[in-house]
């Protein structure tokens, strides 16, 4: 009888960790969680500042620079692990003042990928 006791507890303890495993093992998905991109004019200088979610896992960021239709710049790092990442883009005097610039961030990790679009103005210096 004791036998057949200990044998349900450690069939009971198995099934219960065979349920718990799937649910264990999903990550969560990739979430591009902030894009906030800023202008500074004295220095025509672009800022974009990225953050995502899981923070934990190696991921690969581009920021793509677009102005009136044109694409300026691509930035890109890989295998960033910290979750966070500030771009810095200095903007050719070319550009004229009253441009608007469309900055697209695209991330991808082992968790899926996202992406996420800003338009900012970039008024006269």
């Amino acid at each position: 009888m004791r036998h057949l006791l200990a044998t349900s507890i450690a069939c009971l303890t198995a099934a219960c960790l065979l349920f718990a495993l799937p649910a264990a093992a999903a990550k969560p998905p990739l979430t591009v969680t902030k894009v906030r991109a800023d202008w500074i004019g004295s220095s025509h200088r672009i800022y974009v500042d990225t953050a995502w979610t899981p923070k934990s896992l190696e991921t690969k960021v581009t920021v793509k620079i677009t102005v009136n239709g044109t694409t300026l710049r691509t930035l890109q790092v890989n295998r960033w692990v910290i979750g966070r990442k500030l771009f810095k883009l200095t903007v050719p005097t070319s550009v004229p003042g009253g441009a608007k610039a469309r900055i697209e961030v695209r991330a991808s990790s082992s968790a899926g990928q996202d992406h996420r679009t800003v338009t900012l103005d970039l008024p006269y210096a």
